[in-house]
């Protein structure tokens, strides 16, 4: 009778390899598009913490932030922004963002370097094409990851929200150890 103890304690061994195998890889070239915990269409995206998880605790000074964001979006303008990321121990970082308006308009992103542009559902998604290294934040004492983002509003007038997620990453190849932020900057 013990045979099939052995054989379910080897298949959740297989099982848990297969999956963890597959989440191993949790995308250092780059997120697939519809990871920036946006809620569109009814419904809420998912966000980095499907694929990197068990990273340490996040401090009162941890967070993702978005400088350079405009109270008001002039039609056309190219809006230069920074996406920083603070962790207490992130070693690189990867992130996914949007900017879009209630008619699901997004205006263009400008891939800069270590970056792309996917477009997925009439949306573009700015991501990141590899892992950027952390440096200490001389300020906070976290560990720091900033992105440049370069944006284009559309030529209509429009009021935007901004969603983004990040992972603060532990540089080991797996999805584990790794922590997941997320932002929403929506009009009031």
């Amino acid at each position: 009778m013990r045979f099939p103890y052995k054989l379910c304690g080897a298949l959740a061994v297989t099982v848990y390899a297969i999956v963890y195998a597959g989440a191993a890889h949790a995308f250092p070239e780059g997120p697939p598009p519809g990871h920036t915990g946006a809620m569109l269409g009814g419904g809420q995206q998912p966000d980095c913490s499907t694929c990197h998880f068990a990273g340490p605790d996040a401090s009162h000074l941890s967070g993702l932030t978005l400088h350079g964001w405009p109270q008001t979006i002039e039609p056309n303008a190219v809006y230069e922004l920074k996406l920083q990321l603070l962790d207490p121990e992130a070693k690189v970082g990867g992130f996914q963002v949007i900017i879009v308006n209630r008619e699901g308009d997004s205006g263009r992103f400008t891939a800069l370097e270590h970056q792309e542009v996917v477009s997925h559902d009439g949306i573009d998604y700015l991501g990141h094409t590899e892992p950027t290294s952390s440096t200490q934040d001389e300020q906070s004492g976290e560990m720091k990851v900033v992105w440049r983002v370069r944006w284009q509003a559309p030529a209509e007038q429009g009021i935007f929200s901004v969603f983004a997620a990040a992972v603060a990453a532990d540089d080991d190849d797996s999805p584990l150890g790794d922590a997941a932020y997320t932002l929403s900057i929506q009009p009031e």
